[in-house]
C-alpha cells in the first residue's frame, strides 16, 4: 500500500534526519538532538520515527561506506560539494545501499524532491544523476575485503583512517578487522528500569502485558534490552531511562548509601546522576556539575521526569574546587572525565567524527 505523502501534520522523517544530521555537524549530540526532534513532533507516527532513528545512526555509522559508493560518481571530490548536497546523497545512498524494504525508486525519488524543498533546487539534477547511477551500478562495485586491512576497515567497516591505522599497529589485522565489523552492527536499544517508581519485576511484568519483546540485561539489575521501539509510545515516561548496561553498572561499583553525599563532575546528561539518586533511594545528597549551563539543565529535566530528589544541577568549571560540598564531606565522587569517546563508538557513532 502506498503511504499517503507527508503534511505538516506528519513530519518527513527524511527531512527531520536532514536537519538531525546538520545539527550533529555543528557539534550536537545525536541522541540528545533525536530525542529533543520527537519531543518538538509529537505527532511523528511510530513507524516514521524508527525511520528516521535508523537513518540518523545509520549513515552517521556508514559515513565512510557511502562515500566510498558516492565518491566515484561524483565529478568533483565529495570535500568541494556543498555540505546539504552532500547530506542529500549520503541520505539518498543510505536507503538505497543498507535498506531493503525501501524502493530504490523511492530512495532517489524523495531526495530529489528534498533537494527542492531544502532551498538546493540548483542540485537537484546532480543528485538525481549520482543516486540514479548508483542504483545502476549497485550490484557491480562491492567494498574492499578484510584481505586489504586499511581499506577494509576505513571502507568497509566506516573508520576513519587515522583509527584504522592505529588500531592495526594495536590489535594487528585479525583483532582489528574483527572489531571493525562488529561496531558495524547497531548497538542495541537498553533502558534501566526506574526502581525509584517501580521493581525490575514489576517493570518487566508491565513489558510483557504490553507485548513487548525484551529480555533481562545480563549484569544490571535493573536493565532490559528490548527488540523494538514501541516502548517509547506504551510505556510512561518516567518509568525507565535509556542507558547502556556498562554505564548502569558504573552506580553499582560506587556502592553508595542512602544518607551519603555524592558527587557527579561532567554529569550531564545526568543519565549516571540519575542513577545514583534511585540507588540512594531518593536519600543521598548529590552535586551533580557540568561545565555547560545547557547541559545542567538536561540534568535538571531528567531527574523531574524520573522523579529524583536531592540533586543539585551546577553548572561549574571543575578544573577549580567547587564551593561546596567540602572534599571531606564526600562519601563518593564520580568523574566521567571528558575524552576521545571510542569506547562507546557503537552507540555514539558521531565519535568517529570528531
Amino acid at each position: 500500500m502506498t503511504r499517503p505523502p507527508h503534511t505538516s501534520r506528519h513530519p518527513d522523517p527524511r527531512r527531520l534526519a536532514l536537519n538531525l544530521l546538520r545539527q550533529v555537524e555543528e557539534g550536537a549530540y545525536a541522541d540528545l538532538a533525536l530525542d529533543d526532534t520527537c519531543r518538538r513532533n509529537p505527532d511523528l507516527d511510530p513507524r516514521d520515527r524508527g525511520l528516521l532513528t535508523e537513518l540518523v545512526y545509520g549513515i552517521l555509522r556508514c559515513r565512510n561506506r557511502l562515500d566510498w559508493r558516492l565518491r566515484p560518481l561524483c565529478r568533483q571530490p565529495l570535500e568541494r560539494l556543498e555540505p546539504g548536497v552532500l547530506r542529500l546523497l549520503r541520505l539518498g545512498a543510505y536507503q538505497i545501499l543498507q535498506l531493503d524494504r525501501i524502493p530504490d525508486s523511492a530512495a532517489v525519488d524523495t531526495s530529489v524532491r528534498l533537494a527542492k524543498q531544502t532551498g538546493l533546487a540548483r542540485a537537484s539534477g546532480l543528485v538525481n544523476a549520482v543516486l540514479r547511477n548508483l542504483v545502476r551500478q549497485k550490484e557491480q562495485r562491492t567494498w574492499p575485503e578484510d584481505n586489504e586491512p586499511a581499506a577494509f576497515l576505513e571502507h568497509t567497516c566506516s573508520l576513519p583512517g587515522w583509527l584504522a591505522k592505529r588500531w592495526l599497529r594495536q590489535y594487528g589485522a585479525e583483532k582489528a578487522c574483527a572489531l571493525g565489523r562488529a561496531l558495524m552492527e547497531p548497538a542495541p536499544l537498553t533502558v534501566r528500569c526506574n526502581t525509584l517508581m517501580q521493581t525490575p519485576e514489576a517493570f518487566a511484568n508491565l513489558c510483557a502485558s504490553l507485548g513487548l519483546d525484551f529480555e533481562p540485561c545480563r549484569f544490571a539489575p535493573e536493565g532490559f534490552r528490548f527488540a523494538d521501539r514501541r516502548l517509547f509510545d506504551l510505556l510512561p515516561a518516567n518509568s525507565f531511562q535509556v542507558q547502556d548496561e556498562a554505564s548502569m553498572l558504573i552506580a553499582h561499583l560506587l556502592r553508595i548509601q542512602p544518607g551519603e553525599t555524592v558527587v557527579d563532575t561532567c554529569a550531564a546528561p545526568g543519565t549516571k546522576t540519575t542513577h545514583l539518586a534511585a540507588l540512594g533511594k531518593n536519600r543521598l545528597e548529590l552535586f551533580a556539575f557540568d561545565l555547560h549551563p545547557a547541559r545542567v539543565d538536561l540534568i535538571r529535566r531528567g531527574a523531574e521526569r524520573l522523579g529524583c530528589r536531592g540533586i543539585r544541577p551546577e553548572q561549574h568549571d571543575m578544573t577549580q574546587p567547587p564551593a561546596a560540598p567540602k572534599p571531606q564531606s564526600c562519601d563518593a565522587v564520580l568523574v566521567d572525565a571528558p575524552c576521545s569517546g571510542l569506547g562507546v563508538v557503537r552507540r555514539n557513532p558521531e565519535t568517529r567524527w570528531r
